[in-house]
C-alpha cells in the first residue's frame, strides 16, 4: 500500500487506459472529497458509480436528509461537467450480503480498468468485501482507494451503539475465537475516542499468552489535534506501558503507520516456529484512519499464507453512523500493489 499525491492525479492519468471510479455519498462533508479531485481532472476517459448507500429500517431523519441532498448535489455535479457515470442503490444494513460487491463489481467492471474507489464513509465490513473481490481481479490494470480526512469532529461525543467484537473475515465473536488459539497478538489503531481500543484491549487481557501492540497516531501534519487522541486513549497508553507484553508505537502518517505495522507482522513471522503457527492468531483492531483497514486485510492474508490464524475486529452495532466528522481536510490516495 504506498500513498500517491492526489494534486499529481491529472498528471498520473493515461489517455489511453480507462478509469472506473467509485463514490458514496452521505451526510459528512468528507464524504465528497474525492469527488472534488474528480471535478478537477482535464481528462474524461473516465467513468463513476455513484453508491447510495440506504437504509430501510434504521433511518435517521435528519441524517438521511442531509445524505440524500448531499447525494443529489453529487449527481448533479457530475451530469453538469459532462462525465459519465452511474447511479447504485446497495440497501445497508438491512438486506446487505457481501454479494451486492460481487453484483458492483460484475456489473460495471471492464477488462483492463484502472480502479479507484473512496472509502471515506464506507462502513469497516464494506471495505474488507471491497478488497476481498477487486484485489487480484484480472481484468484489473490497477487498483487504488481514496481516502479524505475530517477537518474536525464535534466536541462532544458518544460511543454509536456499541456491542460485541466480532470477526469481519469469519463473522465470529472474539471472545470464542480467542478460546481456539494457544497465544497471539492483538495489533489495535484506537480511534481519537478510545471506547473501542479499551473494549477489545479488555477482552485480550483476560489471556496472559497475548501480547499486544497499540499504534497511536500522532497526526504529522495536525500536530495539535494529537493531544485529543491523546486523551481518549489516556487508559490505554497507562495500561501499555504497564505491561512488560504490550508495546506502543508512534506513527505519524497513514503511510507510516502501515509501513511499522508491517514491520511488526514480518517480526511476528519470523520469530514464531512454523509448528506453533496453527495455534496463533493475530488480532487486528483498526479503529483509526480507514485506510488501515486496508493494510490490515493485506497482512491477513500474507499472514494466513503462512500458516497463521487472522482476524480483523471491528464493533457491531445496528447502524453504520460514523461518530459525525465535520469538514473535508485532505484526500488521500493509496496504491495498493
Amino acid at each position: 500500500m504506498k500513498e500517491i499525491d492526489i494534486e499529481q492525479l491529472d498528471y498520473q492519468i493515461d489517455i489511453n487506459k480507462s478509469y472506473l471510479f467509485f463514490i458514496s455519498p452521505n451526510y459528512e462533508d468528507r464524504s465528497i472529497g474525492f469527488l472534488e479531485e474528480i471535478l478537477k481532472l482535464s481528462k474524461k476517459n473516465f467513468r463513476v458509480v455513484v453508491i447510495k448507500l440506504q437504509s430501510h429500517s434504521y433511518k435517521i431523519d435528519i441524517l438521511d436528509d442531509l445524505k440524500i441532498n448531499l447525494f443529489n448535489k453529487s449527481v448533479e455535479r457530475l451530469k453538469a461537467a459532462g462525465i459519465n457515470y452511474n447511479v447504485v442503490e446497495i440497501a445497508y444494513p438491512d438486506r446487505y450480503t457481501p454479494m451486492k460487491i460481487l453484483h458492483l463489481k460484475n456489473d460495471y467492471l471492464k477488462d483492463g480498468d484502472n480502479v479507484i474507489f473512496d472509502i471515506s464513509c464506507i462502513p469497516k465490513s464494506v471495505v474488507v468485501h471491497v478488497c476481498e473481490e477487486f484485489l487480484g481481479d484480472e481484468k484489473l490494470s490497477d487498483f487504488s482507494m481514496a481516502y479524505s480526512s475530517p477537518n474536525s469532529y464535534p466536541k462532544i461525543r458518544y460511543p454509536q451503539a456499541i456491542g460485541e467484537m466480532k470477526g469481519i473475515l469469519n463473522h465470529e465473536s472474539i471472545n470464542k475465537l480467542i478460546d481456539k488459539y494457544v497465544q497471539g497478538t492483538l495489533i489495535t489503531f484506537p480511534s481519537d475516542l478510545g471506547y473501542s481500543g479499551q473494549l477489545i484491549a479488555d477482552q485480550v487481557a483476560r489471556y496472559n499468552n497475548f501480547e499486544q501492540y497499540l499504534f497511536v497516531y500522532m497526526r504529522r501534519r495536525e500536530p495539535m489535534s494529537s493531544y485529543d487522541a491523546i486523551a481518549g486513549n489516556i487508559n490505554l497508553l497507562g495500561e501499555a506501558y504497564k505491561e512488560w507484553r504490550n508495546n506502543v508505537v508512534n506513527h505519524f502518517s497513514i503511510q507510516d503507520g502501515f509501513r511499522k505495522l508491517e514491520d511488526v507482522v514480518n517480526h511476528i513471522i519470523d520469530r514464531v516456529e512454523q509448528s506453533e503457527r496453527a495455534g496463533y492468531l493475530v488480532l487486528f483492531a483498526p479503529f483509526g484512519p480507514k485506510p488501515l483497514i486496508v493494510g490490515c486485510y493485506l497482512l491477513c492474508k500474507r499472514l494466513q499464507e503462512a500458516g497463521f490464524g487472522c482476524e480483523i475486529v471491528q464493533e457491531s452495532s445496528f447502524q453504520y453512523s460514523s461518530v459525525y466528522s465535520l469538514g473535508l481536510n485532505k484526500t488521500y490516495l493509496f496504491k495498493i500493489k
